[in-house]
């Protein structure tokens, strides 16, 4: 390690990476190739030490094509004992959930306009204590809807919130639906039919 601080591979690798990136005497600018390098010669280091260099048969990380610099080096180190399958074609392996991460984010866009109407019609309905107990009202007497499932907001960086929240918009989809015609503020948050 740059610090000098020992580790030990008994209870797994994530510590060494979490380490490799909080520690105080971390190099500031770990994003430049001689950096990565410098990173990937460390890992690999602490790898032969533990005794598992010749095992290791991939490295899963994020999408980002800063650790390509690493994982490359990593690659040539470790292919010189010929211990890579397939010559280190499947080295590397993209974090799955990252991966979903991006495919989620991308299919928000498309419907941004829309998630956009929802997020706004709620934070209204839920923007007056008056207001919102009208809803529920409404809710339950007319639609014979349990309230004990509240609308939610979401946070938008967080797509499993925003599922979340439209999960429960549409469960109170006809009472919005009927929100919009008695309340002419509401209008503007009422999705249209291609919505």
């Amino acid at each position: 390690m740059h610090c000098g601080k020992l580790m030990s591979a008994l209870g797994g690798t994530s510590h060494l990476r979490l380490h490799l990136l909080t520690c105080p005497k971390r190099p500031s600018d770990l994003e430049n190739e001689q950096h990565r390098t410098i990173e990937a010669d460390e890992v690999a280091l602490c790898l032969r030490e533990w005794g598992i260099d010749n095992k290791i048969f991939s490295i899963t990380l994020d999408n980002a094509s800063y650790n390509d610099v690493m994982v490359n080096s990593m690659k040539q180190q470790l292919s010189i004992n010929r211990t890579l399958l397939c010559d280190g074609a499947l080295f590397q392996v993209r974090c799955c959930s990252n991966i979903l991460n991006l495919i989620v984010h991308a299919g928000l866009k498309v419907a941004d306009e829309a998630i956009s109407k929802v997020r706004n019609g709620i934070k209204y309905v839920k923007k007056s204590v008056s207001r919102a107990k009208i809803f529920y009202d409404i809710a339950e007497k007319s639609y014979q809807l349990n309230t004990s499932k509240k609308l939610r907001l979401d946070v938008s960086v967080r797509w499993n919130s925003t599922s979340l929240m439209l999960d429960h918009a549409i469960y109170y989809k006809s009472v919005l639906e009927h929100w919009g015609r008695r309340d002419v503020a509401f209008k503007n948050f009422v999705l249209s039919e291609e919505e």
